[in-house]
């Protein structure tokens, strides 16, 4: 199942991404450790003619018990990848 989602007006978006979970599981391996994690993974196509990128993608890697492990995406106006990985995860003690 794939999941759409205009991005900017509704009339006129600067991008459209379609949204899937991969079918298999991965290995991520991150500061806090490896986990078998599933990706939903973001495709971005930009509405814009002259968008100097091409398509983009998010990767969101999920794991059973723990939650988002890693994130890999990027800033709509430049070429660069952004990262994000857990480092650490455990119960919060708030008191």
């Amino acid at each position: 199942m794939e999941v759409t989602k205009k991005i900017g007006p509704k009339n006129n978006p600067i991008a459209i991404g379609y949204y899937s979970i991969k079918d298999s599981k991965v290995n991520i391996q991150v500061p806090a450790g490896t986990f078998q994690s599933l990706n939903f993974r973001g495709r971005i196509e930009s509405q814009q003619s002259d968008y100097p990128y091409g398509i983009r993608y998010n990767d969101n890697f999920y794991s059973e018990n723990i939650g988002l492990v890693k994130v890999r995406t990027y800033n709509y106006s430049s070429p660069n990848d952004l990262e994000m990985r857990l480092l650490r995860h455990g119960r919060i003690n708030l008191k």
